[in-house]
């Protein structure tokens, strides 16, 4: 169940290693720990809530049939171990615990700090306001940190700079993208590797977006709307407006399903300026 800009939108998206669900905070402005420690916490405290209601129907309440003492008894000890698990601080293919976030935000490291910014652009992207204007637009990217958190900095200042029109930064950005991209945990490569086709098909390399475009395949959230722009890109280097031009009128009607407004006005642009090429 996800949301796009336009309304919610049930899919199945597959599985991914490490995941089995995720939300996202996206604040007005720079929190406070405590309050950022409270939704850290939403999780593992929504995981043993239910194993403790289920627990109490089961020993309170009069269940005597196998199916519902079943149901009941493997709620319960599934949130038990859900929520214990989750604060335990650890990575799996990648991705971190909450007790892992709860570990960095406690000891206000730079990672953590690194993840607030990266918090605020997406509020601000989805309140519409463009990548040019985001409060990380000057805020560079630190060295140092680990790459399924350097690849989202990255991924901003990719998107800055081609709102900006500084396709040389644009450039650096999605190479450095490139370069830790193979590390990356699955369901984040997906979405990096869509940065990167996107600086491909703004610069016009035919050649770069044709070797990126198979890895934008799957990911954690509906990249679809992208890879119909993509490859109505790449159908128009190749020559063919009328593949094009079908392209482009699929991706508009995908575009309720992109997360966020800033987004929908952007990619909107991009299909606007190719519909101008192909007609032309």
């Amino acid at each position: 169940l996800e949301r796009g800009d336009g309304a919610w939108n049930l899919r199945w998206g597959g599985g991914v290693k490490g995941i089995g669900g995720f939300a996202a905070t996206f604040p007005p402005g720079p929190e406070r720990r405590r309050s950022a420690a409270l939704f850290v916490l939403g999780g593992p405290v929504a995981n043993l809530a239910s194993a403790a209601v289920a627990g109490g129907v089961l020993v309170f309440a009069d269940v005597s049939q196998p199916l519902a003492v079943a149901a009941l008894g493997s709620t319960a000890l599934a949130g038990l171990l859900l929520g214990v698990v989750n604060l335990i601080p650890l990575q799996s293919h990648g991705w971190h615990s909450d007790g892992q976030n709860l570990r960095e935000l406690l000891r206000d490291s730079p990672a953590w700090r690194v993840m607030q910014g990266q918090q605020l652009a997406l509020a601000a992207a989805m309140a519409g306001i463009r990548p040019r204007d985001w409060p990380v637009a000057s805020a560079g990217v630190p060295e140092g940190l680990p790459p399924q958190l350097r690849a989202p900095a990255l991924s901003l200042a990719v998107s800055v700079a081609l709102d900006r029109g500084e396709i040389d930064a644009a450039r650096q950005a999605a190479r450095a993208l490139a370069g830790i991209w193979p590390g990356l945990p699955d369901g984040q490569r997906q979405a990096i590797a869509v940065v990167v086709a996107t600086y491909a098909a703004r610069a016009g390399d035919a050649e770069l977006l044709a070797a990126w475009r198979p890895h934008c395949e799957g990911g954690l959230l509906d990249l679809s709307p992208y890879r119909l722009w993509l490859d109505a890109e790449a159908a128009a280097m190749a020559g063919d407006g009328g593949e094009a031009r079908r392209l482009v009128g699929e991706a508009r009607v995908a575009l309720p399903r992109v997360h966020d407004r800033s987004s929908v006005v952007v990619l909107g642009e991009y299909l606007d300026a190719l519909e101008g090429r192909v007609a032309r």
